[in-house]
């Protein structure tokens, strides 16, 4: 018989981090999920981790690729792998809370909305954030988030579950971009439909000092291949533009690059004036 969640989990060389959280989805009170660990490419003991825990729970599922391929790559191979008709992510360094799939299953049978997200906790040593922050004023419930994603994302993929079809819809995560792909997804994904935000803490997401999260010259190189992607609908939103190209203008300034810094700001501030 079918699960009906697909729990989508990508690795590469976490052999000290994804038996934690692969114990984090058994632990949950809900129990109609499979688990699929699509490894990419690891060189430490991941399979050996693995193995000893299908040995002990035959819902999890492993999937390997002989060369490193990226995480969007192995998120898509996941997703054509699944057979529940939700799909949740989770990352292989990351934490569900016990009751994390349950909230957001049982809501979603109540509304009938194909998306669903909570708030997390980001842990980056000793500092832990909570996201959505305050000033954002992301409400729960059921909205269309689009225009707020375009200010920038507030969704950590560990958070959400959405409806196998619909994300087939969005043509799945776009294999291209070394960094920010959950956003850029959710940007798509919140183009066909509103999401349901659940204001409840229920993931912990880890940001390691080798984590691809923590890769700043990627961030600059992926935030433009999003602003150049989703061109219309920034142009059609300035404010979102503009915020885009000072989050790019204050990246440049970390690095001493001041013609670039300069550049971005001119560039924020065009949409608005031209508005």
């Amino acid at each position: 018989m079918k699960p009906l969640v697909s729990i989508v989990l990508p690795t590469h060389n976490r052999a000290h981090t994804i038996q934690k959280s692969v114990d984090s989805l058994l632990a949950q009170t809900y129990r109609d999920f499979e688990i699929i660990v699509v490894d990419d490419g690891s060189k430490d003991d991941t399979k050996r981790i693995v193995d000893d825990l299908m040995t002990t729970d035959s819902r999890i599922r492993y999937i390997r690729h002989a060369s490193r391929r990226g995480a969007n790559v192995a998120r898509n191979r996941g997703v054509r792998e699944a057979t529940g008709k939700y799909i949740a992510f989770q990352d292989s360094d990351d934490q569900w809370l016990p009751r994390k799939l349950s909230i957001q299953m049982d809501a979603i049978a109540k509304t009938g909305i194909p998306v669903a997200f909570t708030s997390f906790w980001r842990i980056q040593q000793e500092k832990q954030t909570h996201i959505p922050k305050k000033w954002r004023r992301i409400r729960p419930g059921i909205r269309l988030f689009h225009r707020e994603l375009l200010k920038g994302n507030f969704i950590a993929l560990p958070t959400i579950v959405v409806e196998r079809k619909l994300f087939h819809c969005t043509g799945g995560f776009d294999e291209e971009l070394p960094r920010l792909q959950d956003w850029e997804m959710f940007l798509r994904l919140s183009k066909f439909t509103a999401f349901l935000y659940i204001n409840q803490t229920l993931v912990h997401a880890y940001v390691g000092r080798d984590s691809i999260t923590a890769d700043k010259p990627l961030y600059r190189k992926s935030l433009e291949f999003i602003i150049q992607k989703h061109r219309r609908d920034f142009t059609a939103h300035p404010l979102a533009l503009s915020t885009q190209y000072l989050n790019l203008a204050a990246d440049a300034l970390k690095s001493r690059e001041y013609k670039e810094t300069f550049d971005y700001i001119h560039r924020a501030f065009k949409p608005i004036v031209f508005k």
